[in-house]
């Protein structure tokens, strides 16, 4: 486009936006690029035209179905507005639903939160609701007003000259509402053209064949009665220019009768005999494309804004082969992924050799194929299990087909056309082989291969498992080798007989060798030069790890004095463990799982790294696994079988066990810790008046609790808790004593042995008004209905400690009780009792009498678990936790 044009185009759009600011004729505003980020409705749809966008929000507040529905009717006449198509918007995003006879609606939104949203019905004016959106349901009753139809007058301009008239164009206005919403007008001899529309967003598009689709503007925004001058609408008159070159195959020939087309113009045309074609297209950017029956589809693209000679299509054949020569998908183009100098070999053999597909007769993978035998000319026996590739030669492109041979050297190539093949057959260990064939239908043909310098010798070799054991019915291959790649041929494939013995007869190359077999994993010898018979290529294949992740194998990174002693468990095949590899196994699907415990302290062994090796016919396989903090394990292992396992850990001795696994297990252990791993913590619990003798004492690790082995103070009120070495501050002491509210202490680490940390406690000194601590050694209450300290013993004796640190100083904030005494059938009114309170330990008595109800009110200053026994004259004693 020249300086001039572009000059003008700006100058129609200025004048085009000015004269649009007089009339209620105009552009959709606020278009997002983009569709709506998030479903916002449950079936929901995106508008071209955006109803609703720059006035509509949604402010989510969280996933959750609600169901917005209420009835609508029409505003003048108050009646419902029934069986019509209501539509509601959120920016780009859309829903719609049918009212039902009495003009009931619902739509299901999939956020809770606050939306304005649009509701719009054809011929009725769009309304715009704010609704708070939460819970299961919303009403939401309408009003709809109906919409009026304006008179709308245009002009049709020319682009970017809106001073050019252009007349007699047919024009279609699509509003949102699909057909019913269509308006199809014409512009006049004058370029004049009147129409009558609702309050709609109008896209505009030109039907005339000699103008483009696309106007400026694009879209007509209705929303009231037009102001003059008339809506001006520029559409392009298209120029046309000539295409013309000539359609060619591969090899430069003519294509005669393809059909060349450009879909943007909307024209075809046929090349002629010699194929030249000559197409008439449009303005602007171009794809050219032709078709020809057997070939594939041919394109060019260009810019055009003159005519163009010699714009060429070359065509390429349509590939003959199947691509059911290997796993349905192994045929192609080229000698890639072979020697150069073989791919040389059969470019140079097929050149000029062209192949004539019939192609008019159509694809077919059933009709047309070759079959039969293929010997080895040197021996006398069947190329079997070979891998072989077929090339040809159609119109300058060389296609190729992967096909193996069987167990009896038979081989099955499969052809989607007939006709006359000139084929080349490729193997690395044979001479190239070249026959000519008029395929008609499904046919046979055989023939023989000569080995690549007849040159044919003999491996031999063992095949054992990591302790010398030979191993019988273990498959052995040969894998050609040729740089860079390696490929296995699979030319001689051989199972090791009763003394684990192989013997495979190959071609003069560079091999490796590989076995496998069931519970083993592959293994390969290194790069063998085969140019004579060859003895002792022997090969030592590993079980298959047993553990899950498969996570290694060997000893290395186990420090001492582990690592002797576990060489010395693990070493020469003892201690080896069965597993059942010839039964159904997968990774992950047998768990053993249990709880490891410090045997010196009986705390958990948290957050710690194990390694669990197990011996497998000489090899040894490892799996990491990291306890938990209350120092559950979970180990996986992939089958089942009889284990012997060795567990190491950095922080403690070597752990042995047998694992019987038929299925998921459980299995406990405790782990004994290296000296310089196991430190203590000593001190004294005290008080005001000296120490408390009586406290059990708990540690914590990262809030979990556990007891262990030295968990009571001595009678001088003295501690000591073997702790595990752990430099991240996780470790917490729990105190409990009889009289005294429960103890925490602050989070420390433990690098060392330290002493010294002593802790004072807070008696229990009024825990509640009346209640007071019994001392049960001395002589006994005497007056009823006082309780012996043996009765106390007795009915409060199998009351369980508390155990759940819950007691609490609670003295500012005293809890009361409101409780009943009540025999088996009624309430106990105004009767004294005694009550017995135990607290870890302790006994508290307090003396309380019952109101006409029934009810008697006790304050505690603390809060917790804790266990009740009361007393009194007329009935028997009655305890309650």
């Amino acid at each position: 486009m020249n300086a001039k044009a572009i000059a003008l185009m700006v100058v129609g759009i200025v004048l085009v936006s000015f004269v649009f600011s007089y009339f209620h004729v105009g552009y959709p505003t606020g278009m997002p690029d983009i569709k709506q980020d998030i479903a916002v409705f449950q079936n929901q749809g995106y508008n071209g035209i955006g109803l609703g966008n720059g006035k509509t929000t949604i402010n989510p507040q969280g996933k959750a179905d609600v169901v917005i529905q209420g009835y609508i009717k029409n505003a003048s006449s108050n009646s419902p507005l029934d069986n019509s198509q209501l539509f509601a918007f959120v920016s780009l995003a859309d829903t719609s639903t049918f009212t039902s006879s009495s003009g009931f609606y619902q739509i299901t939104v999939l956020y809770s939160g606050t939306y304005t949203m649009a509701f719009k019905v054809y011929s009725y004016k769009t309304q715009y609701v704010s609704l708070s959106v939460f819970g299961n349901t919303v009403w939401n009753n309408m009003s709809l007003t109906p919409a009026h139809r304006f008179p709308i007058e245009g002009k049709t301009v020319g682009f970017g000259s809106v001073s050019t008239v252009e007349p007699n164009i047919s024009m279609n206005l699509q509003g949102f509402f699909g057909q019913s919403d269509l308006i199809i007008t014409k512009s006049n001899s004058h370029g004049y053209f009147n129409i009558s529309a609702y309050n709609d967003s109008y896209y505009i598009s030109v039907t005339t064949p000699q103008y483009g689709r696309t106007t400026v503007p694009s879209y007509l925004n209705v929303s009231g009665p037009q102001k003059s001058p008339p809506a001006l609408i520029q559409v392009l008159p298209l120029k046309y220019y000539s295409v013309s070159g000539y359609v060619l195959n591969n090899l430069t020939k003519p294509v005669p009768g393809a059909t060349v087309i450009s879909l943007q113009s909307n024209r075809s045309t046929t090349s002629d005999g010699t194929g030249y074609y000559n197409l008439t297209v449009q303005y602007g950017s171009v794809k050219v494309t032709a078709y020809m029956l057997g070939f594939g589809a041919g394109m060019n693209f260009t810019f055009v804004s003159k005519n163009l000679a010699d714009f060429n299509i070359t065509l390429i054949n349509i590939n003959p082969f199947s691509g059911q020569g290997t796993n349905g998908a192994n045929s192609g183009t080229g000698v890639s992924g072979i020697p150069p100098s073989a791919g040389g070999n059969i470019s140079r053999a097929l050149q000029g050799n062209t192949s004539s597909v019939n192609y008019a007769k159509g694809p077919s993978n059933t009709l047309y194929s070759l079959s039969g035998n293929i010997t080895d000319s040197t021996t006398g026996q069947k190329v079997a299990l070979t891998y072989l590739k077929f090339y040809l030669n159609v119109n300058g492109t060389i296609f190729y087909e992967n096909v193996p041979t069987n167990g009896t050297g038979v081989y099955h190539l499969v052809l989607q056309y007939p006709g006359d093949y000139k084929f080349v057959v490729y193997s690395p260990f044979y001479d190239d082989y070249q026959f000519s064939y008029n395929v008609t239908g499904n046919q046979y043909w055989n023939f023989n291969l000569t080995p690549f310098g007849s040159h044919v010798y003999t491996v031999t070799g063992y095949v054992k498992n990591k302790l010398g054991t030979e191993l019988q019915g273990i498959s052995v291959s040969a894998n050609y080798v040729y740089q860079p790649k390696l490929k296995n041929v699979s030319t001689e494939y051989n199972m090791t007989n009763g003394s684990g013995e192989y013997s495979l007869r190959v071609f003069e190359a560079n091999y490796t060798f590989s076995a496998s077999g069931l519970g083993y994993s592959t293994n390969y010898t290194a790069m063998i030069n085969v140019d004579r018979n060859v003895s002792d290529v022997n090969i030592t294949l590993p079980y298959i790890n047993p553990f899950s992740s498969g996570s290694g194998s060997g000893t290395s990174g186990v420090g001492n004095p582990q690592s002797s002693n576990l060489s010395s468990f693990l070493g020469g095949g003892k201690n080896a463990s069965t597993v059942y590899y010839n039964e159904t196994g997968g990774p992950g699907k047998y768990n053993i799982t249990g709880i490891v415990t410090n045997s010196n302290n009986s705390l958990p062994v948290f957050n710690t790294e194990l390694e669990f090796f197990a011996n497998v016919s000489g090899t040894t396989y490892h799996e990491s696994v990291k306890t938990g903090l209350e120092g559950q394990y979970v180990l996986n292992l992939s089958y089942k079988g009889n284990y012997t396992m060795a567990v190491y850990s950095q922080d403690y001795y070597l752990f042995t066990e047998k694992f019987t696994v038929r299925g998921n297990l459980s299995a406990n252990f405790d782990m004994t810790p290296l000296p310089n791993y196991m430190f203590y913590r000593s001190g004294t619990i005290l008080n005001t008046e000296g120490p408390v003798n009586t406290s059990k004492i708990s540690v914590g690790i990262d809030g979990h609790y556990f007891y262990a082995k030295q968990n009571s103070t001595n009678s001088s009120g003295g501690y000591a808790i073997y702790m595990i070495e752990n430099t991240t501050p996780g470790y917490s002491l729990h105190i409990v004593a009889p009289g005294y509210y429960n103890l925490s202490t602050s989070s420390f680490s433990v690098d060392g042995n330290e002493s010294g940390r002593n802790y004072n406690m807070t008696p229990l000194a009024s825990i509640g008004n009346g209640v007071s601590l019994m001392n049960l050694s001395s002589s006994p209450e005497t007056g009823s209905p006082s309780l012996s300290p043996s009765a106390l013993q007795k009915d409060l004796g199998n009351k369980s400690d508390n155990s759940s640190f819950a007691i609490a100083n609670n003295t500012t904030d005293p809890v009361t009780l409101n409780i009943s005494l009540k025999n088996v059938t009624s309430k106990i009114a105004k009767t004294q009792f005694i009550g017995y309170i135990k607290i870890d330990g302790a006994i508290y008595r307090f003396v309380n009498y019952t109101d006409s109800k029934g009810y008697y009110d006790l304050k505690l200053n603390l809060t917790g678990t804790m266990a009740m026994l009361v007393s009194t004259l007329a009935y028997k004693n009655s305890s309650e936790s």
